[in-house]
C-alpha cells in the first residue's frame, strides 16, 4: 500500500496490522516520519539535503511507505520502509529508498537488495537514486556502513531529530 499526499497519519497507522505477538514500533516510526516529510516540504528538503550531502530545494516529493519493489537478482519482492521520489530543479528525477530500524538488527543483505533496485532504476529510468539507512543505535549504523556505498548514508534517528529541530516555523508534527 502506498500513501499519497492527502493521507491521514492515523489512517496510515491503523492500516498497520501485525501478528499479535509483534508490536509494529518500527512501522509506526516510519509512518510518522513519512507523514512529517509528506506534509512539510521544508522538512523533506532539509532531510534529503542532509542525507544526500547537497542542497535540495523544497519541492513536492512523493513520500511512500510500504511500496513494493522487485530485486532484479532474485525477483523477490521487497518493501523499503520509505521511498521519496520527485523532480529536481534541473529536471532530473530522484528516487531515495530508506530502510528504518528500531530494535531489530541491521541486515546488510537487505540493504544490498535495495542498492540493486536503485541501480536498476538508475539505469532503466535514468533517475538519480540513493539508499539511506536510519537506525536507533550506532551499532546498527556501523553495520550499515560496512557496505561501502552506505558509509556516508547511514544515520541515527537522533540525526533526523537534529535536522528537523533546526528548521524555522515548526509544524505541530515536528
Amino acid at each position: 500500500m502506498s500513501l499519497d499526499n492527502t493521507s491521514n497519519l492515523f489512517s496510515a497507522l491503523f492500516a498497520l496490522h501485525s501478528e499479535e505477538s509483534l508490536i509494529p514500533r518500527e512501522n509506526f516510526l516510519s509512518e510518522g516520519f513519512a507523514y512529517v516529510l509528506r506534509t512539510d516540504q521544508v522538512a523533506c528538503a532539509a532531510w534529503l539535503s542532509h542525507v544526500l550531502k547537497r542542497q535540495i530545494n523544497p519541492s513536492v516529493f512523493k513520500v511512500s511507505t510500504r511500496a513494493t519493489e522487485t530485486d532484479p537478482l532474485d525477483t523477490h519482492k521487497v518493501f523499503p520502509d520509505m521511498q521519496v521520489e520527485g523532480s529536481l530543479p534541473d529536471g532530473s528525477q530522484l528516487v531515495v529508498f530508506f530502510e528504518h530500524k528500531w530494535n531489530s538488527p541491521c541486515d546488510p543483505n537487505q540493504l544490498k537488495k535495495y542498492l540493486r533496485i536503485a541501480d536498476q532504476k538508475a539505469r532503466s529510468y535514468q533517475k538519480e537514486t540513493a539508499v539511506v539507512f536510519v537506525g536507533s543505535s550506532h551499532e546498527q549504523t556501523r553495520d550499515a556502513q560496512s557496505i561501502d556505498r552506505l558509509k556516508k548514508r547511514a544515520f541515527t534517528w537522533e540525526d533526523a531529530c537534529e535536522v528537523l529541530e533546526k528548521l524555522p516555523n515548526p509544524t505541530d508534527m515536528r
